[in-house]
Order: C-alpha cells, then structure tokens, then sequence
C-alpha cells in the first residue's frame, strides 16, 4: 500500500518547478532574519533534490543533507558537486529518524537543524517527538532547530494557493504553477491524500513537544510562500 513515505521515495516530479521557488524563498528568509550565517553548519532532513542547498550556496559554509530518496541525492550531489563540504547521505525508510543517532556516532554536531515541509507526512505526534528527540542529540552547544512549514489547519490551504500563486507571476513560473495545480488534481500525491491525511499540528502540540526535549521555542515570521503555515525556532 502506497505510503507518504514511500510516495517520496519514489521522487516525483510533480511538485520540482513550484518546490524549487519556494524553497528558494525560504533560504533569502533564513538569511534576511538572521537564521543563518556564513559560518552555519547545516543539518537538512528531508532535503529532498538540493533546492535548499544549492540556494545556500556561498551563504553558509557546511551542510549535511540527508533524504530518503536515492534519486534526490543523486540528484543534491550532482547540483552542488563543486562544493565539498556540502554532503549529502540516504536514509532508509524505515529507520529514517533512528538513522540520525548513527549521524551523532560519526562525531556530527550541527548548530542549525532545519527540517522543512517534513512535519505534514508524519503520522502522529509521537513521531515529531522522536524526532525532535534525535535531531537535538545533534545540536552543538547553543544550537536550534528549524521547524519551518508546519499546517495547523486545513483553513489556509487555498490562502497557501493564491500566495503561491502570486509569486509565480511575480517571479515568471505562472505556467509551472498553473501545470502543478492541474496535474496535483490526476496525480498520486492527490490520491493520497484522500486515504492519508496530511498531518497538522497545533502550536500548544508544538510547545509540547519542545518542553519534553528541554527546549525553547518561539513562533518564527513568516518565511515560507504559505502564508497559512507555522514555522518554529527549538533552542537549547
């Protein structure tokens, strides 16, 4: 049976163009508010074919990306295989979020973890504390932890759409957009979500779930295109 997990793994290409541009938004945001620097080394999980990395360029100076998809990381070496210390490594699917202690064995230490657009194909919250329970073992002192695109609501999807949208025509991918929206509609990601909820998550489960790990948490300005979603800072 068809799974979200599986579903990415698979690497579809419905959602490349309109990921992209989004993903590339979110990188000016991080830098604009200060989230990273040039010094920042980067923990991405789920990153997915590089659209994060490759925006970072020059921005940061290390990054570890890690994904599911076998493809995407071909696909992640490829666009950023002139720059060394950026490294990319499959999970697998299974054990994706228990992988990340062996990550910690290596002698990894991140000050920024991000986990962006993740959160929505989780099961339940159990699962984002397990998460964020591992992810925080790869802090280095001082370090956060980026929980960015998390849906509270199904009230704000159509909202997300139009802010979409209007940055396509902004920035001259209407066409791409207008594509994804059609093809969205025949395609397996829909289907899907029809037997598999995307998952959502309200702020008071978000500050739960900080305080079980001992951490701080604080709502962050909006810096995804989905004017509707939640993006939060865990410290230690």
């Amino acid at each position: 049976m068809l799974s979200w997990g599986n579903y990415w793994k698979e690497n579809p290409k419905l959602f490349m163009k309109v990921m992209e541009k989004s993903t590339e938004y979110v990188a000016e945001q991080l830098e604009q508010h200060q989230l990273i620097n040039h010094s920042t080394h980067l923990f991405d999980f789920g990153c997915g074919p590089g659209y994060l990395a490759n925006a970072l360029k020059g921005k940061i100076t290390n990054y570890f990306g890690v994904d599911i998809s076998a493809k995407y990381i071909e696909i992640a070496k490829e666009k950023c295989k002139e720059n060394k210390e950026f490294v990319f490594r499959e999970l697998h699917l299974e054990e994706s979020v228990g992988s990340l202690t062996l990550i910690k064995q290596e002698g990894n230490l991140f000050d920024t973890i991000i986990i962006l657009s993740v959160i929505q194909y989780f099961k339940k919250k159990e699962d984002v504390m397990e998460l964020i329970e591992n992810a925080k073992a790869l802090l280095s002192s001082g370090g956060k932890i980026l929980l960015v695109d998390v849906i509270e609501n199904e009230n704000g999807l159509w909202k997300d759409a139009l802010s979409v949208m209007l940055h396509s025509i902004k920035k001259g991918y209407l066409f791409s957009f207008i594509q994804f929206m059609f093809r969205a509609k025949l395609s397996k990601y829909n289907s899907l979500r029809k037997t598999h909820q995307l998952f959502m998550l309200s702020r008071n489960e978000v500050f739960e779930i900080a305080a079980s790990s001992g951490l701080k948490v604080t709502i962050l300005p909006c810096i995804t295109l989905q004017s509707s979603r939640i993006s939060y800072c865990m410290s230690i």
